[in-house]
């Protein structure tokens, strides 16, 4: 069930138990607002009897969508400020270049909530050429790791000769998508964020 639905559920019980004269001293509800965000909500009932009926109900509903953004965003600051500190540590503790990129990709995946990273180098063999020369996937073995790139081909190819970044909701219907990296790999990619690297 997703959020609203388990609290139209929810709403339902608590309606029952304000009928049958339960008065529910605080509870809490989700709606979704006009502009198709989720609002936060806290509330008191007690249900108004005359006669052994009920017949109203009085209390009060409180707004807790900014404190509850405010505290889902200082959870997030918190769980990457930790990581920013680990990752920290990590590299300053190897001068293994490999090793570090990987932690690295490790580190902006969980960060931005990508499946995962990958950086592409030009590859000194084939002029034009780009190789993957580190990745980091989450819950696969599977990667683009050693693969290349035939020259201005792939939006990675696209960056690489142009220099500007790429955002591409729907990178398969981007007509600069390179598919044969997906078919070798077995991986699907659906969105990709690709920024250019650029040495001193």
């Amino acid at each position: 069930l997703t959020q609203i639905e388990a609290n139209l559920e929810k709403a339902q019980e608590m309606v029952e138990k304000l009928l049958d004269g339960e008065p529910i001293p605080t509870g809490e509800f989700a709606r979704r607002c006009k502009d198709g965000s989720i609002g936060y909500h806290t509330f008191s009932a007690s249900p108004v009897v005359r006669d052994g009926q009920v017949i109203g109900l009085e209390g009060f509903i409180i707004d807790m969508t900014e404190q509850r953004h405010t505290e889902e965003t200082l959870v997030r600051y918190n769980r990457e400020s930790a990581l920013f500190s680990r990752l920290g540590r990590e590299l300053t503790a190897t001068l293994d270049l490999q090793l570090v990129m990987e932690q690295l990709l490790q580190g902006v995946t969980e960060v931005i909530g990508a499946k995962g990273a990958s950086v592409w180098l030009w590859d000194e063999d084939q002029e034009g050429w780009l190789f993957c020369r580190a990745a980091s996937y989450h819950n696969t073995d599977r990667s683009p790791l050693g693969a290349r790139l035939p020259p201005k081909q792939g939006i990675a190819g696209w960056v690489a000769q142009t220099g500007e970044s790429a955002v591409v909701a729907d990178a398969p219907d981007d007509d600069r998508f390179f598919p044969k990296i997906d078919e070798q790999t077995g991986l699907r990619t659906a969105s990709l964020l690709v920024v250019p690297l650029r040495v001193r």
